[in-house]
């Protein structure tokens, strides 16, 4: 349901041609809301790879504690998972740099639909690099420069430019999904 709400997300799925309904989120995805967590937890193989994230919320604890395999993040670490591998440069501007990284040393050639999936986080992350706005690294540059192949013949700076300008368009929401975008909730004691 809120996945409507990101019209970047929305835009970067349909450029990767990612099968999507008509809400526009991508098919092949499950949400949190869609899973049948009791099966989940009967399962004792079971495990979790973190990624842009190195800390799990309470909910996914309660499914994965003493499950995390490995942790890609750009954030500070937590230290929450000692026998987790951990990947982690807080200097990057995007954790799918790490992604890549990894991706790429395991096979030279993506999906088409990751590879561009991909590319796009990196350039919303690093703002496509502008000296101004201080994101992005040469490492975040590198992995980019490896996925040049899943741009879009646009070019780099203007899929970035149609990335933010999807970010910013709400014109696609209902007034429910409105709320949803501007609601902020404050507990009082």
């Amino acid at each position: 349901e809120e996945f409507r709400l990101r019209g970047d997300a929305l835009s970067l799925f349909r450029r990767a041609g990612s099968e999507v309904a008509a809400d526009g989120s991508p098919m092949r995805m499950r949400f949190w809301d869609e899973v049948d967590w009791d099966v989940v937890r009967t399962l004792d193989t079971r495990s979790l790879v973190l990624t842009d994230h190195n800390k799990m919320t309470k909910i996914v604890a309660d499914v994965f504690s003493g499950k995390v395999e490995w942790v890609l993040d750009h954030h500070a670490d937590s230290r929450s998972y000692p026998d987790a591998r951990v990947d982690l440069d807080e200097s990057l501007g995007s954790a799918c740099t790490l992604v890549t990284e990894q991706y790429l040393a395991k096979s030279e050639t993506l999906p088409a639909e990751i590879g561009i999936l991909l590319a796009g986080v990196i350039l919303l992350d690093s703002r496509n690099f502008d000296p101004q706005e201080g994101r992005g690294t040469p490492r975040d540059r590198a992995a980019l420069d490896r996925l040049a192949g899943h741009l879009p013949e646009i070019g780099a700076a203007a899929w970035y430019k149609e990335l933010m300008n999807a970010r910013k368009d709400v014109s696609h929401l209902s007034v429910r999904e409105h709320l949803m975008l501007d609601l902020k909730a404050a507990t009082a004691a």
